[in-house]
């Protein structure tokens, strides 16, 4: 079995070569499936992000964040 370099070499040879428009765009839907995970690995719906920007908004207003200033502190004091 090839390690993960080669396999990695192999796969940019190819998708030089490639012209196939519809591989092309699933292989970069599946690129974009992997990059932008949520917490559980799955992909956040339209409807997740609008309830986590919600909650945030919330969060905020009801003052239950950490400063930057207050962040740095703990990183030092850790």
């Amino acid at each position: 079995m090839e390690d993960i370099s080669a396999t990695k070499l192999n796969l940019i040879a190819y998708l030089v070569k490639l012209n196939d428009e519809a591989i092309l765009n699933e292989l970069n839907s599946i690129m974009f499936k992997h990059k932008n995970p949520n917490t559980t690995g799955s992909i956040l719906s339209e409807e997740d992000l609008v309830n986590r920007a919600l909650q945030a908004n919330k969060d905020y207003e009801e003052g239950n964040y950490i400063s930057q200033e207050q962040l740095e502190l703990d990183a030092q004091n850790w």
